[in-house]
Formats: C-alpha cells, structure tokens, sequence
C-alpha cells in the first residue's frame, strides 16, 4: 500500500509539473493585507452590531431604547471606516466610485459595495437622528425629527437587511474566487464570518454597557455571550474540519498555527469564555473580568479573519492545492 501511495503521489507531482510548468502558480494570489482584513472584521461588526439593536427594538428588550442606540451608535463608529479602508486597498479613490456606476448581480464585490453604500446612507440617518435628540435642547429641530418619525422607523427596518448582508458577504466575496481554502468549503465560509460576526458584536455591546454602567442590560448580554461563544467554536471547527487534509494543512502551518492556536482558539474563545462562566457562578461582581473577556474575543474574531486570508493566500501559490478542489 505504501508504494502504491508513493507512485500515486509520484504521479500526481509529475502531472501537475506538466500542466503547471514545474511547479509555478497556477492562479495570482491575492494581495491583501490588514486593511482588507479589518475591513472584514469592521463590516461583520458593524452589520451584527445594529441587527442586534434592531432586534432588541422590536421586541422591547429594553424599554428605554438605551440598548438600541447603543448598538448602532458602535455599529455606524464601525462603518465609517470602511470605504476609508477600501479606498486605501484600491489605491486610487476613483475605483471606489466606479464600483458605484453599475450593479452588477453576479459580482460580489459590486453588489457588495452597493449594500455598503447603501446600509451607510440608512443606518447613518437613523443614528444621526438619535444622535441629534439626545445632544440638542427641545426646540425646532426636535420638532421636524418628531415630523420624521415614521420615515426614520422604516429606514430603521429597512437598513436590517444590508446589515445581514454585511456580516457574510464578504465570505461569498472570498467563495466567489479560485482560491481552494476559500472556495473548497464555499457554503460554511460565510457561516464562520457571522457567528465570528455576532460574537464580536456581543462582545464590543457588553463592553460599552458595562462601562456606561447598564448593568442589567450588560447581564442579559453576557448571557447570549456565553450562548454565542460555543456556537462560534463549533461553526470553525466544522469548517476546519471538513476541508480536504490537505487544504487544512494551510490553517495550521508555520506562523498561522500560532495565530489560530493562541490568537483564535485561546485567547479569542477558550479563555474569554472560562471568565464569563467563572464570573457567572461565583456571582461575581467584578466588571473588569466580562471587559477582559470582551477585548479578547474581539482580538479572537480579528485574528480569525487574517488567518483565514493569509491560509488563503498560501493555498494560492500551490498548484497541489489549486488541483485539489477540483477532484
């Protein structure tokens, strides 16, 4: 059996000498560094971020509507940066606005940069809004925001659709392409972007509750938290798992064992959720263990997208690899 392995192999390394004229790419690989890749991460969050303000809305979670506001106060703080990054990723300001002259169904990125555009002009007047009511003193301008009140709750709904979008998009983005780490499991990729998505919102919500004191609301969230956080473990290990060994090879080989060990799985799941669960038995009242526990899932779900990019482009300059997703 092992020499009839070894012949194979043999032959499968002649073969794709051949076709590959002695091992060179078989595809370009992609360029993208950490402005795409906080991109990534800031677009996820952004969109979970006013899904769940949304949510809690609608169903009167919280009957101040503190929560709500909240949410998309950190979901636009979010967003605002991503054209900024995109633009920057483009080089040239221009192809931002070309993008923007045609939708194009089949592309992801021009729909894409569409939903971007357009969850920023919705999700912006909504929270520009809020913003304005609660800066400005009663007068004329509350008046005419009053007068807009019906318009302004139905962008509120409406902008819960692109903010969907915004948390997997940019996986089908990554699917979309020849590359065979992303687009061997093309299906779970954008599961792994929105439960790393959601993780991230409850996280960064259940910071800023905690320091602006909004305890029972901050208990509630580290609840979904605790819920959330093995849903987010379970969703990465099935997409690790069920890519051909030899593409996962690319997730845990050299520096991006490391990122994915340490950065990804301890620090960013196993250690964040010891606290809150440590934190949620002994009943303790220290807020400073959920703050530690939101920053290190935020730097979890970051060190996650540039893992699964970085594992991405390395699958790319492989023609083995390249080969393998076509089998």
């Amino acid at each position: 059996m092992t020499e009839i392995r070894a012949r194979r192999e043999s032959e499968d390394k002649n073969r794709i000498q051949d076709i590959t004229y002695y091992d060179r790419p078989v595809i370009h690989k992609p360029h993208w560094g950490w402005l795409i890749i906080t991109y990534f991460f800031l677009g996820g969050l952004s969109g979970a971020c006013y899904l769940i303000g949304l949510i809690a809305d609608l169903v009167r979670f919280d009957v101040t509507g503190r929560l709500g506001k909240v949410c998309r106060y950190i979901s636009l703080s979010s967003l605002i940066p991503c054209p900024v990054l995109l633009i920057l990723d483009l080089k040239r300001p221009e192809r931002f606005h070309h993008m923007l002259r045609v939708l194009k169904l089949r592309s992801p990125m021009s729909v894409g940069t569409w939903v971007l555009s357009i969850f920023g002009l919705l999700s912006g007047a909504v929270t520009t809004a809020d913003l304005l009511r609660n800066i400005l003193p009663q007068g004329k301008v509350n008046k005419f925001l009053h007068a807009l009140d019906p318009m302004l709750s139905l962008a509120k709904v409406m902008a819960g659709l692109p903010a969907m979008f915004m948390t997997f998009y940019t996986a089908v983005l990554l699917a979309a392409t020849a590359v065979p780490v992303w687009t061997k499991r093309a299906a779970t990729l954008p599961l792994v972007f929105v439960s790393s998505s959601f993780s991230s919102a409850l996280a960064v919500t259940s910071l800023v509750t905690s320091i602006t004191k909004m305890f029972a609301v901050n208990k509630a969230l580290v609840s979904l938290q605790l819920w959330m956080g093995p849903i987010d473990f379970i969703v990465k290990l099935f997409f690790e798992r069920t890519l051909a060994r030899s593409l996962r090879f690319y997730l845990t080989d050299g520096r991006l064992k490391l990122v994915n060990l340490l950065g990804v799985r301890i620090i960013g799941e196993i250690f964040p959720l010891s606290l809150l669960l440590i934190t949620r038995i002994r009943k303790a009242n220290n807020p400073w263990l959920g703050r530690i526990s939101s920053l290190m899932i935020l730097l979890g779900a970051l060190a996650s997208r540039y893992v699964v990019v970085k594992a991405g482009e390395k699958s790319a300059v492989d023609p083995k690899a390249v080969f393998e997703i076509t089998r």
